[in-house]
């Protein structure tokens, strides 16, 4: 698999810090789990897919404490 998606997703904190961390282009939020993934594929860095892990994903729920509903809506018009 190419990359984890966000929420779903541990990271070697050495190797993020090598990638550069999250890109800024990507604020506020969206995308970026993508080009990270791509960046440390370009490295040969392996994404792992854990069969057995389980996550419990609750949609927005930190983003929803930083952004209204209607600045959502101006992000992506």
């Amino acid at each position: 698999m190419l990359y984890g998606s966000g929420g779903c997703s541990l990271y070697d904190a050495g190797k993020l810090r090598e990638l550069g961390g999250l890109d800024e282009v990507y604020q506020p939020a969206y995308v970026e789990d993508l080009d990270l993934g791509f960046r440390a594929w370009q490295k040969g860095w392996p994404s792992v897919f854990v069969q057995a892990a389980r996550v419990v994903h609750k949609h927005r729920t930190t983003t929803s404490r930083y952004y209204s509903p209607n600045s959502w809506t101006r992000f992506w018009s």
